[in-house]
């Protein structure tokens, strides 16, 4: 068997790549992903996350996908392309580190399979999101605080290494700023030398968070209200998802097959932790970076479960390190499969099928709430506003996608608006973070600044009354979404100057 684990390994490797371009290519657009390219393209062109744009994440990541912004439609595909390509290296690097911490190559690539071929791992890193690269950073950081556990005499860099890496992954996503603390109290408990592992890794993270700490001087309140501040207002005053909505969540995370195996098997690691005595040193650094991966589960449940709205995708960051904890269950239910090889194949192909409902949801796209973002359809509305302005005409839509993918321009301000936000918020704050308001709305479409003006299930058309009066509809799609577009009418008698 142990002959054949490098053959295995590579048809893992080479299923996994087959099945990342089929969601990269056939996925349905999300719609933070027209946010994110937009954002990216910001960048390219020299403007500042929050100052010259709003943008309600770190600022790190329109920065990393900034290079793939510029293909027009191709930007989805090349950015998607990258996000697939870091999950290829997450999985190839939680294996790797399986190896260095158990010496069986057979439990490492076991673990393989359960990462890559999990439903949330595929779905969620190839998309254009903050999922690829902050869950690499922090693999990675894990990384390197284990292999220090794992070398007595520790390793010159390494916890700077691992400060590094968990800087760079909550300058993607501050979830993981909470991970950064508890690296802090983990290495405070177990760690020699903790003052110089302790200033080594907040020096790595101080290192790697120059351009936040940048932008953080520059205008406090403007960092801490793109960051914090629009989270809070439209989690608790708008959307307002309660206790037993947050269970809803948790409980398909939990019950869903997949990760109700991953689940069972960091059940029975806790029972089996608790009666494992420790018999050496070696043990003893196992045992502790079982705990340290236990430490960061927790953490990754619980900040999945807190936020306002709380979604089942939040939950994918603690899947590699449930199955870092798991280790030990999980070589005993191998040892037990051994002489039980039917059993093995049929657990893994129902694992794999475990697939299914994510390919006919997001590939598919079945649900009909979704079916405005097919790819092909997006294609259309694309086509349509390329065939009737130039590269230099201003395009107003509710999802601002459209606007980048067909390379035309985006209006000025108009990088994210949200008519149920904007009456939560003071006008003075409107006006300093970059965010449109209806009278802004209103005047950009009486004053016939739009060379087109895309609209769904008439969203535009009820709000803004005089939106007839100045344009026409040119073309309707029909399906579950109605799209329409609108040109200048008669009420716009001037074409006005860009």
């Amino acid at each position: 068997m142990s002959r054949r684990l490098p053959f295995f390994f590579l048809v893992f490797l080479a299923l996994q790549v087959g099945l990342l371009l089929i969601f990269v290519f056939f996925r349905h657009i999300d719609a933070d992903e027209g946010i994110y390219l937009m954002s990216a393209h910001q960048v390219a062109e020299g403007k500042s996350p929050y100052f010259d744009f709003f943008y309600a994440q770190m600022p790190y990541l329109p920065y990393l996908y900034a290079p793939f912004s510029h293909f027009g439609f191709l930007s989805l595909f090349w950015g998607r392309a990258l996000s697939a390509l870091l999950c290829l290296l997450t999985s190839w690097l939680l294996y790797y580190l399986m190896v260095s911490l158990t010496r069986n190559r057979k439990l490492a690539l076991v673990v393989f399979f359960l990462y890559a071929f999990n439903s949330l791992t595929l779905n969620w890193h190839s998309v254009i999101k903050t999922y690829a690269f902050s869950d690499l950073f922090g693999l990675l950081s894990f990384t390197f605080l284990a292999q220090t556990l794992l070398n007595r005499n520790g390793r010159a860099g390494y916890t700077f290494l691992a400060g590094m890496f968990v800087g760079l992954a909550f300058n993607c996503r501050l979830t993981f700023l909470p991970i950064f603390c508890l690296e802090l109290m983990l290495i405070s408990l177990f760690y020699r030398n903790r003052l110089a592992n302790l200033t080594s890794v907040i020096a790595g993270a101080l290192f790697s968070s120059i351009g936040s700490i940048y932008l953080l001087l520059k205008g406090p309140d403007t960092f801490l209200f793109n960051n914090w501040g629009w989270h809070q207002i439209w989690g608790n005053k708008l959307v307002r998802m309660d206790f037993l909505g947050k269970l809803h969540v948790l409980s398909k995370f939990i019950f869903y097959p997949q990760n109700l195996f991953i689940l069972i098997l960091a059940l029975m690691a806790c029972i089996y932790i608790l009666k494992k005595p420790e018999h050496d040193n070696t043990a003893g650094a196992l045992s502790k970076i079982q705990l340290m991966a236990l430490g960061f589960s927790v953490l990754f449940l619980l900040f999945a479960f807190l936020p306002n709205p709380s979604q089942s995708q939040y939950y994918q960051h603690a899947i590699p390190y449930l199955l870092i904890f798991s280790a030990s269950s999980l070589d005993r239910l191998l040892t037990w499969l051994d002489k039980r090889r039917f059993l093995a194949f049929l657990g893994s192909a129902f694992y794999f099928l475990g697939l299914a409902p994510f390919v006919f949801v997001f590939v598919f796209t079945i649900r009909p709430k979704d079916r405005i973002f097919k790819i092909n359809r997006v294609k259309k509305v694309v086509q349509i506003i390329q065939e009737n302005s130039r590269k230099d005409d201003y395009i107003f839509s509710w999802w601002n996608g459209y606007v980048f993918l067909s390379g035309r321009r985006l209006l000025p301000g108009n990088y994210t608006w949200d008519h149920q936000m904007t009456p939560l918020i003071t006008e003075q704050q409107i006006e300093k973070f970059n965010i449109p308001d209806w009278k802004d709305v209103n005047q950009t479409i009486s004053m016939c600044k739009p060379t087109l003006i895309i609209d769904t299930n008439e969203y535009l058309s009820k709000m803004f009354t005089g939106l007839r009066e100045y344009y026409r509809i040119s073309q309707v799609l029909q399906d579950f979404n109605e799209i329409k577009i609108y040109v200048r009418g008669e009420g716009c008698k001037n074409e006005p100057s860009h």
